[in-house]
């Protein structure tokens, strides 16, 4: 299958397949996209060299799982946090539901319309999922696990958020909490990535989204 743009992040073609203009656009929207695009090929390449979180467990018959893993190493952790913060952080103009919810208002071309939806629905699964933890006797989501590594670790020293990251890491044990936060943020990145192919060529010249030739929402609302 063709590959457009194969020197940067690999989009497939049938990835973009539906050019859809979009013709309500505002002068800030379009400045949020270039800095999205800007800061999601910064994060692509920085993936580069990254160590890849490999983990296991075994469960056992009453008491905690036992737990394998190559932990990330501290500096790729940290490299990665600070790449993915413009699009966590909810102040930041790059934040992901920001973006995405300026396509989900703006597009009404329907099978577009279609794809964000899918796309965020995907992303909120992602951020609103406990698998991880839960295998360890916890229930804490990935999105909260992660404001707690970054406000009371990597970024801040929030106390309230220094105590409660303490206290799952005591729980579950700290190698386990930090791999499900590196983990998350891998999988963060996707999500990124993903949106920034639906805005790789958009300008305020060429106002166009670009998204596959998908599937019905399956009955997806904006919410």
């Amino acid at each position: 299958m063709k590959i457009i743009n194969p020197n940067e992040y690999p989009i497939l073609a049938h990835m973009i397949s539906r050019k859809t203009y979009i013709e309500n656009f505002t002068e800030s929207d379009f400045n949020k996209f270039d800095i999205f695009k800007t800061k999601a090929k910064q994060l692509y390449k920085s993936l580069n060299g990254l160590s890849t979180p490999i983990t296991s467990h075994i469960k056992t018959p009453d008491g905690p799982r036992d737990f394998k893993s190559n932990d990330p190493i501290e500096k790729d952790l940290i490299h990665l946090a600070v790449r993915c913060r413009p699009f966590i952080l909810k102040g930041e103009p790059t934040n992901y539901n920001n973006i995405i919810n300026i396509l989900k208002k703006k597009t009404k071309e329907t099978d577009a319309h279609g794809w964000l939806l899918i796309l965020h629905s995907h992303f909120k699964e992602l951020t609103n999922n406990t698998e991880q933890t839960k295998i360890f006797g916890s229930n804490v989501t990935n999105k909260i696990l992660a404001d707690w590594w970054l406000n009371a670790d990597i970024f801040h020293t929030d106390i309230d958020k220094l105590n409660k990251l303490t206290e799952i890491n005591s729980a579950i044990g700290e190698s386990v909490s930090k791999n499900c936060f590196y983990i998350y943020l891998r999988y963060y990145t996707n999500s990124v990535l993903d949106l920034y192919t639906v805005l790789h060529k958009t300008t305020s010249h060429t106002p166009y989204i670009y998204t596959p030739n998908c599937p019905p929402s399956m009955g997806l609302r904006d919410k």
